[in-house]
């Protein structure tokens, strides 16, 4: 039995896809969505969402965004979200840079909603990229 999920950011429809479950970070914790959960809304924290299908191990990376369990579908609108498999070692060293220049600017500056945001977004994308690289060569 599977349920069908979307991931959707602002800029596109990310993942569509029939799953057998979905792991999601919410802000009181780690969910695992499975067909005929029961219905319900919640708001997702930055993290990684895990897709399994019935032949496929998919995570995305997510920052922040609303997640919809209804009793025939998921959705989860994401402010941003991208698969992890998209991330090479130079993105992740731009990331690594931005996040330690967006950094030194809140030193020295007044706090800014859109750096806090894009600081999260980097910092968000080195942490899942070291742990889903660790994770594949132990596999």
């Amino acid at each position: 039995m599977t349920i069908p999920f979307t991931i959707t950011t602002p800029e596109k429809e990310l993942y569509a896809g029939d799953t057998l479950s979905i792991t999601v970070p919410t802000e009181s914790g780690e969910i695992t969505v499975l067909p005929e959960h029961i219905p319900l809304v919640s708001v997702v924290a930055s993290g990684d969402v895990i897709v399994r299908t019935a032949t496929t191990v998919e995570p995305f990376t997510v920052v922040s965004g609303l997640l919809v369990v209804d009793k025939d579908k998921v959705t989860l609108l994401a402010d941003f979200a991208e698969h992890v498999d998209t991330r090479s070692d130079e993105h992740i060293k731009q990331a690594e840079a931005r996040a330690k220049e967006i950094q030194e600017h809140l030193l020295h500056n007044e706090g800014d909603a859109a750096l806090l945001g894009e600081l999260e977004k980097s910092l968000v994308r080195i942490k899942s990229h070291t742990r889903w690289q660790a994770r594949r060569k132990s596999l």
